[in-house]
């Protein structure tokens, strides 16, 4: 769990990259970092929809229900909806989807440490809405 953690939080540094300047170069542009966290979304997706087809007592529901975050990021990507937003709701909806339908697939730890990783991912989209 310490790697899994610590590679957790490695990942959230491209979040806050745009902060960052040295000698007025920016390492990280916002869009970079969007487009980061739709790759992040995709990623999680991916994990739950893989935990979910392995597990043979899942419904039939459950199994579609990692897909949509993915599904409805490339619609609204497409209508050019404010991506700040889009991704607030993507991260919020993938760990909403952890606790409520695959709370019983993921450890204590894995959970609490999801909870910390959304929420500075969070913040760092909600600064990034207020500058």
């Amino acid at each position: 769990m310490k790697f899994i953690t610590l590679i957790s939080l490695a990942g959230l540094i491209p979040f806050y990259m745009p902060e960052l300047r040295i000698l007025n170069y920016y390492f990280f542009q916002l869009h970079h970092v969007q487009i980061y966290g739709f790759m992040i979304i995709c990623f999680l997706s991916g994990m739950q929809w893989e935990r979910v087809v392995f597990n043979n007592s899942i419904n039939f529901l459950q199994k579609i229900l990692p897909v949509i975050p993915v599904l409805f990021g490339i619609l609204l990507l497409m209508l050019e909806f404010d991506y700040n937003y889009l991704l607030i709701s993507l991260f919020l909806l993938v760990l909403f989807l952890d606790l409520f339908f695959y709370r019983k697939l993921l450890s204590k730890d894995y959970i609490r440490l999801r909870i910390i990783v959304t929420c500075l991912v969070f913040f760092s989209f909600l600064y990034k809405l207020t500058n």
